[in-house]
């Protein structure tokens, strides 16, 4: 059985492993500082319009690492129970990636990403044959609307319905049911902006400017 405590050091490692401002600290190696330039927000995209596309893909993949490292410490710290271990790991990377106690050390103020690299780590060990069918859902409708966020949240949603699918026929677990919802809410959250400004049509798109 495990003990509260474990659970309580998954959560603290997995929010502290978030917290890690990638594009931030890739943005400052190029003289930018990421959060006053274009939407402010420390995520791949805005890195990709400030900085370069280069810059903002390998900060993607430094948060996809973050979920990754932060699942596989939470398995081991909590071996009995792999599938909780993953579900608050990753959840926990997520709103420490959001709201990052690193940047608010740095800039006095609460803030972070949208969450959707570490989500998207976290689904190459939950489920990666649907991660790559939604990622390539997604690539498809960049390629025709060049709108990151819709193709972010179109393939997100399509992700996590799919995992719920696979909960109710016994492929996973019902732990997961909690990770579909709660992280898709995440996601939503962190986007809602984007979606006002897809709705009124005035969302950037990629290749423009920050």
């Amino acid at each position: 059985m495990i003990d509260n405590s474990t659970w309580i050091a998954v959560a603290i490692v997995a929010y502290l492993l978030g917290s890690i401002p990638s594009a931030w600290l890739i943005a400052r190696l190029h003289g930018v500082n990421i959060f006053e330039v274009g939407s402010g927000n420390m995520g791949g995209t805005n890195v990709a319009r400030a900085v370069s596309p280069r810059a903002g893909q390998i900060v993607g993949l430094m948060d996809m690492a973050k979920s990754i490292v932060a699942i596989l410490v939470a398995r081991a710290l909590a071996p009995e129970q792999p599938d909780a271990a993953t579900v608050l790991a990753t959840l926990a990377c997520m709103v420490g990636h959001n709201w990052s106690v690193i940047v608010l050390l740095l800039t006095r103020e609460l803030r972070g990403g949208k969450g959707a690299a570490v989500l998207f780590g976290s689904l190459l060990l939950v489920a990666p044959l649907q991660f790559l069918v939604s990622l390539a859902v997604g690539l498809v409708l960049l390629r025709l609307t060049r709108y990151m966020s819709l193709a972010v949240l179109t393939g997100v949603t399509l992700v996590m319905l799919w995992i719920l699918v696979m909960v109710n026929a016994g492929e996973l677990p019902e732990i997961y049911n909690g990770y579909a919802v709660l992280g898709a809410l995440l996601i939503y959250v962190r986007f809602l902006g984007n979606i006002r400004r897809l709705l009124s049509g005035t969302e950037r798109r990629v290749g423009e400017s920050a």
